[in-house]
């Protein structure tokens, strides 16, 4: 054997080990990070405040009163989807492999006057996003049915579409707050 041909054959099994020591430690690091995290993987986020959202005004009572039927326009609120970066099946170019998650309950919280909506996401990748806080932000789209003309463009009905986990949100406040949290009612 000749010396180029021993130390390629050298080269060679450095760069296997080099190679399994690589995958080796990506494994570890998946199973270390993945006991951590349960399935479903509950959050909750601050969704809306009265105010003005895209050039449109929302009133407190006007959330609280469209909450309660909320989803109209594309079904029931078990049935609704949680996407990343507003992917959703019902868009063009995405399937219905972007659904992460449904939305389990919303809530108005009063002292807060703040909408919350709680989560369950079942992807676990995006679920440990979420845990190491690499995504922190949701968006919700909002559907407005009829709206006063005001100056304001105050919203009287409206439809919440769809909430997507995103890294940068339309609107600043629209955060998750804490996850793995126990079930509980606003008043």
């Amino acid at each position: 054997m000749t010396d180029l041909s021993k130390n390629l054959l050298e080269l060679s099994q450095v760069v296997v080990k080099h190679n399994m020591l690589q995958i080796n430690s990506t494994i570890v690091s998946d199973i270390e990070l993945g006991d951590s995290i349960t399935l479903p993987f509950k959050f909750k986020a601050r969704v809306l405040e009265p105010g003005m959202y895209k050039g449109f005004n929302f009133k407190a009572d006007d959330i609280i009163r469209n909450m309660n039927t909320i989803f109209k326009v594309h079904g029931n609120l078990r049935n609704n989807e949680l996407n990343t970066n507003h992917l959703n099946n019902r868009k063009a170019n995405s399937t219905v492999e972007d659904l992460v998650g449904l939305i389990s309950s919303v809530e108005y919280n009063r002292q807060e006057d703040a909408l919350y909506m709680n989560c369950e996401v079942y992807d676990r990748t995006i679920a440990e996003k979420i845990m190491y806080k690499l995504y922190q932000f949701v968006s919700l789209r909002i559907v407005p049915i009829s709206f006063y003309n005001d100056g304001f463009n105050t919203v009287k009905d409206f439809d919440f579409e769809e909430l997507s986990i995103v890294r940068n949100p339309g609107y600043e406040r629209a955060l998750i707050t804490e996850h793995n949290y126990e079930d509980t009612k606003w008043i």
